[in-house]
């Protein structure tokens, strides 16, 4: 698959104040900040049923090489989004389409870029994942879509509607159908592609102010790990990601090695700094126990 290149996108990333006497809460500040979102619109996930305290405390045991030494205090809010942000997009890159570009530049994070390419000291997974695979897992799975997010990616660039999946679903011919698994998984890379280029130049986007207000917001209230915490995570351009990224190496690692838990070491600590900073380190254990 190859990604059509595309000029860039620039979205202005402003914020409203709030005239209410009555403090704003997220799901409000969330609201604001949907209507903002032009060209990298957060997908809409279907949001699995899920309730950690029902779960006993053994039941999986998670991964805990590359979380525990992070640099929780290193980086500010901006650096940790961006960083995490810049880790989702190579991996997505490699996995669908090695013809999308590098960030090999990026002036308000340039000693983060820094950081992360010193850090980066294995390869993120150079197997591609085929549309072929993606259609046919469809056609076994697609009455399971809080488990395949990947259905539910927009097909056009800049419109939210309609997704793989209802696609999936017409009376297009396979051929057509295969095509626009391409263009939703191409879309999606160069959505992100382009708000990381809005971040190297502006140093904001409207989904890092949506991050920050999310940070500001588990200061004083805690997102609890059941289908409701879920939720709110799910709406954050992070989280959705960690969640595609997961069900896409699926497809590409159905036999993989020991050594294939180093391929995405150099982005996990700073994902798991994002899980501290938002106190949500139960995410993890879903994270990883996802698919």
């Amino acid at each position: 698959m190859k990604l059509k290149k595309t000029g860039l996108i620039f979205v202005s990333a402003c914020l409203v104040g709030c005239s209410s006497y009555r403090p704003e809460n997220f799901e409000s500040k969330m609201a604001r900040f949907d209507a903002k979102y032009k060209y990298n619109k957060v997908p809409q996930f279907m949001v699995p049923e899920f309730d950690q305290a029902a779960r006993s405390p053994a039941s999986v045991k998670v991964q805990e090489e590359g979380y525990e030494h992070s640099d929780f205090h290193e980086f500010n809010n901006k650096n940790i989004y961006f960083l995490s942000l810049h880790g989702q997009y190579e991996q997505l890159r490699k996995l669908i389409s090695n013809e999308a570009l590098a960030i090999k530049s990026c002036p308000f994070f340039h000693s983060g870029l820094l950081s992360y390419k010193e850090k980066a000291t294995t390869q993120v997974g150079t197997e591609q994942i085929g549309a072929t695979q993606i259609y046919e897992n469809y056609l076994k799975n697609k009455a399971d879509l809080t488990r395949n997010p990947e259905f539910l990616l927009p097909v056009e660039l800049t419109e939210a509607m309609p997704t793989l999946a209802s696609v999936l679903d017409s009376q297009l011919d396979k051929d057509k159908k295969i095509k626009a698994v391409e263009r939703a998984l191409n879309n999606h890379v160069t959505k992100t592609y382009n708000e990381l280029m809005e971040l190297c130049d502006t140093g904001s986007s409207d989904n890092y102010y949506v991050f920050e207000n999310l940070v500001t917001y588990t200061k004083s209230q805690n997102i609890n790990p059941n289908k409701d915490g879920l939720s709110i995570l799910y709406r954050t351009t992070l989280f959705s990601n960690m969640i595609l990224v997961r069900s896409l190496k699926g497809y590409a690692q159905t036999g993989r090695s020991p050594a294939s838990n180093q391929e995405i070491a150099s982005n996990i600590n700073y994902e798991w700094d994002v899980m501290k900073r938002l106190r949500v380190q139960w995410m993890r254990e879903f994270v990883a126990n996802f698919k």
